[in-house]
């Protein structure tokens, strides 16, 4: 997690940049980079994108989204374009 634990909730995009597991150390060094790299070059464009879980659920159901619904995080919709369960947007 790039935000770490927050006195405040929902959790802003503005709220401070401290991870607390190596995930999210290493997201919040790949973003540093990316900021910086935009900085000395102003051709680059940069977007972060800051997925919760972008994955989807355990199948038991215990962690992410209930496996049962329709799906609405990236990966899984991906998966069904891909296989042609559903058609691209």
């Amino acid at each position: 997690m790039v935000y770490g634990a927050q006195d405040k909730n929902p959790i802003s995009e503005l709220s401070p940049i401290r991870p607390i597991n190596t995930y999210g150390n290493t997201k919040a060094v790949v973003e540093k980079m990316l900021s910086n790299l935009r900085l000395a070059d102003f051709g680059w464009q940069v977007a972060n994108l800051r997925y919760f879980n972008p994955a989807g659920a355990h199948p038991s159901g215990l962690l992410g989204e209930n496996p049962a619904r329709k799906p609405c995080i990236l990966f899984p919709l991906i998966g069904q374009v891909l296989t042609g369960e559903k058609k691209p947007y």
